[in-house]
């Protein structure tokens, strides 16, 4: 069997190589029986029809995969149908997020062959083998079909065995060299899942759909020695950093100590540096002396919101703003850079706590700040949005495919307009000192890369809103410095 995962990135956000689809495909092509493609949009959106026709003449898949999140999930339809129209009789299937919380909505969806809840890192394989065989596929864990006039549900499962799977292969990506100029980075994860409960993240939904532990991890050594396979693989082809997307990988201070021994052992940390989110509440002075050492470039901290009503009981962070204050100046202290990422537009928003989060921006100094749209993804936020008075905006719902712009909730007092236009001054009044950073260390050569990259970026199709928004995240220095 031959199957293609699809990355299905239509509207312009260029910042994220997907793990999962990765993932999937490395396995299915180390067991040997079956072959995995990948194939991405990202870069060629607006061919992506052509893209997909030659493709599928090409190559002839047996299936397309789709690993669905609720961003995508308008590009993803769009796409099933097309691969339908081509080819009637490729499969498809769909994982992922959005399938394990809401698998009804896609089951129910004409172009939909195959359903798969919770992980399929253990059975997408056995998938494959049965895919022409309904009463086989009836029997594999996570697997929903509908067959010789019956419906299969099986409940789904999370994988454990991390240290099990293959490194992943990178390789599978055609534009990883356009990735690399425009984001300089490539993409790892040593756990999955959270423990915690915030209510703008999916994360919610999931852990009530699927039985079994939803928080698991890798082990630092393993974790550890892929960061280095991968950085001696792709150090000389324009990777500069790499991002672990773990959710919380430093809340066990065990698991964190051996990381860092681990790495210091298996890459060299003046050179081969890693950049990792984490919660500001499982931070402090040990663990941040731990991750400067080992090579730790900058740590990607989710701030949310200035007041702390918002941040605390409608986000649910359960976040102090003096613990704020105390990790980012314990940050500067060892030299980690910091990246800070604030939501504008939650319930229970004002004009007031608006200029508080642009405040508190403004006072921890971080290397970057990020001013994300509230976007309500989950049961939990929806609620919260109508317990606040706020009215979801239908139209601009429909077609929302990102959280960096566009907001879609207006509430008493405050319009979806109003956030927009401050987001755009939160950035106005946060980038200058960045920018004047950069300047004193590069003078005229910022503004030569700058305007190489947006006009190599707009010569691809891609968006100028991201194009300006991503060089001041990752081009000044990571890309190009």
């Amino acid at each position: 069997m031959k199957i293609t995962f699809v990355n299905p990135v239509l509207g312009g956000d260029f910042s994220a190589l997907d793990i999962a689809i990765t993932t999937l495909a490395t396995i299915v092509n180390k067991k040997g029986t079956h072959k995995a493609a990948i194939l991405d949009f990202t870069f060629r959106r607006k061919q992506w029809r052509r893209l997909l026709r030659e493709h599928i003449a090409r190559h002839r898949p047996d299936a397309i995969g789709f690993s669905v999140n609720s961003l995508y999930l308008q590009f993803i339809k769009e796409i099933s149908k097309e691969v339908k129209r081509i080819s009637p009789k490729t499969k498809v299937l769909y994982g992922g997020y959005h399938a394990s919380v809401h698998p009804e909505e896609l089951f129910n969806l004409s172009y939909c062959d195959v359903l798969v809840v919770g992980d399929a890192d253990d059975t997408i394989c056995k998938i494959l083998d049965s895919l022409n065989s309904p009463d086989e596929l009836a029997r594999i864990s996570g697997v929903w079909i509908k067959a010789k006039g019956k419906e299969t549900r099986n409940p789904g499962h999370f994988f454990s065995d991390l240290d099990s799977l293959p490194y992943l292969d990178w390789s599978l990506w055609k534009d990883l060299d356009k990735y690399f100029y425009f984001l300089g980075m490539l993409y790892q994860i040593g756990t999955r899942g959270c423990t915690y409960n915030c209510t703008f993240c999916e994360s919610c939904g999931i852990k009530k759909a699927i039985p079994g532990r939803y928080f698991r991890s890798m082990s630092p050594k393993r974790l550890a020695e892929e960061l280095a396979w991968q950085w001696n693989k792709y150090q000389n082809k324009g990777l500069k950093l790499i991002q672990l997307f773990d959710q919380i990988p430093t809340m066990d201070r065990e698991w964190l100590k051996e990381f860092c021994k681990e790495y210091k052992k298996a890459a060299d940390t003046k050179k081969q540096k890693y950049s990792m989110f984490s919660r500001v509440d499982h931070l402090d002075e040990e663990k941040i002396r731990l991750l400067s050492d080992s090579g730790c470039e900058i740590l990607r901290l989710g701030v949310e919101s200035g007041n702390e009503k918002i941040r605390n009981l409608i986000m649910n962070k359960q976040l102090s703003t003096q613990k704020v204050r105390e990790v980012f100046r314990l940050t500067k202290k060892y030299g980690i850079r910091t990246t800070a990422y604030f939501i504008l537009g939650a319930p229970g928003e004002s004009k007031a706590t608006l200029r508080q989060t642009l405040s508190l921006a403004k006072e921890i100094k971080s290397d970057r700040s990020v001013f994300f749209v509230f976007k309500p993804f989950t049961d939990e936020s929806k609620e919260l949005v109508i317990k606040e008075g706020g009215k979801i905006n239908l139209r601009k719902s429909k077609t929302a495919n990102n959280i960096s712009f566009d907001a879609v909730i207006d509430y008493p007092g405050l319009s979806s307009r109003h956030v927009e236009m401050f987001q755009a001054k939160a950035y106005s009044q946060t980038l200058p000192r960045r920018i004047g950073v950069i300047l004193r260390k590069q003078n005229l050569k910022y503004l030569i890369n700058f305007f190489r990259y947006v006009l190599r970026g707009l010569a691809l199709g891609m968006d100028f809103k991201y194009l300006i928004t991503y060089y001041h995240v990752y081009g000044f220095d990571i890309v190009h410095y």
